[in-house]
């Protein structure tokens, strides 16, 4: 109906809005789409990491990805490099940086909360430094508890 009605491409999204972010996302739907029409299909839904990117083109044929959630705290997603733990620290620092330059070190701080917890996912000492990170109230104080990770 999307292609019939004028749209030169469509996202599609292997999960339905009741499943939310629960149970896995259905490439397959993807898939089905791709086959079925003839305007580019963009894959979107649990693409975390570069090898989810190369699985779901392969086995959807898709031609592209969206790119959600995966790239919350790994900004990295989209580079063949490996970053260190010290180089995910820094740019965490400086998106905490452009954050509180948008809005300002009050606002800033309350919305850079969720991102800092982000980028310290799965690393040692990453559940009090958390701590540290939603309590903070300035910029000092979260780079201070970004930087007890070093």
């Amino acid at each position: 109906m999307a292609e019939n009605s004028g749209a030169s491409a469509v996202t599609i999204h292997g999960r339905t809005r009741d499943e939310f972010y629960s149970g896995a996302a259905d490439w397959n739907i993807i898939k089905n789409v791709k086959q079925t029409v003839n305007i580019p299909v963009i894959a979107s839904g649990d693409i975390l990491s570069r090898d989810s990117i190369a699985d779901v083109k392969s086995l959807t044929g898709c031609d592209g990805v969206m790119i959600a959630r995966g790239a919350l705290g790994n900004p990295f997603i989209f580079s063949d490099k490996n970053y260190s733990k010290d180089e995910i620290l820094d740019t965490a620092l400086r998106h905490l940086s452009y954050i509180i330059e948008c809005k300002g070190e009050m606002q800033g701080i309350k919305e850079a909360r969720k991102h800092m917890c982000w980028y310290i996912k799965g690393m040692y000492g990453a559940a009090h430094t958390k701590l540290m990170i939603n309590t903070s109230e300035t910029k000092k104080q979260m780079e201070n508890a970004i930087n007890s990770l070093r």
